[in-house]
């Protein structure tokens, strides 16, 4: 058992349902009567969450669906960090702002541009990371008028063989990858 503030004890008297998840065992009253919360059942992530593939994939933006961006790769560490040199660079031939993550799924590396949204696949097993195909969804063009927020695009995710991504007139596509 541990102390909980005063905050965090208003927090659980307006939000009980909140309270009762982190320790199913002991209800919010019993943590504001006593000043304590239980630590014996902390809240687990859901499977859905974790990891997909391991750490040689990166198939969702953030890497997981809990957005945790953390891989356990060490070959990269404080040491050598200062010996990286760029591998390649790929220009996707807009001049907008560009806030789609890339997605690593098996050898293929797949980036959404800004609009109008296209779908680059590069090979991962060639120098270079070539062009392997692209995708040009046919949307409508006045969508570029309405966007709040430049014509960008926060890029694919990736499931079941299949790419996903919405297009700024608001269409979502998928893509067999």
């Amino acid at each position: 058992m541990r102390k909980i503030s005063p905050i965090l004890a208003m927090f659980a008297a307006a939000y009980p349902v909140v309270a009762a998840q982190a320790n199913p065992a002991a209800s919010s009253a019993d943590a504001l009567t006593t000043g304590t919360l239980a630590t014996t059942n902390p809240p687990v992530a859901p499977r859905f969450a974790g990891p997909v593939n391991g750490d040689a994939e990166w198939s969702s933006p953030g890497r997981d669906s809990a957005l945790t961006r953390y891989s356990t790769l060490d070959e990269i560490n404080a040491t050598n960090v200062k010996n990286l040199r760029s591998a390649f660079t790929f220009s996707m031939g807009v001049n907008r702002g560009q806030e789609a993550a890339p997605l690593v799924v098996g050898n293929t590396l797949y980036i959404v541009s800004p609009y109008p949204n296209t779908l680059y696949a590069l090979d991962l097993t060639q120098p270079g990371a070539p062009l392997k195909w692209r995708y040009d969804p046919p949307q409508d063009d006045a969508a570029q008028g309405v966007a709040c927020c430049d014509v960008v695009n926060r890029g694919a995710a990736y499931s079941d063989g299949k790419l996903y991504f919405n297009t700024l007139d608001g269409s979502t596509v998928a893509v067999d990858a």
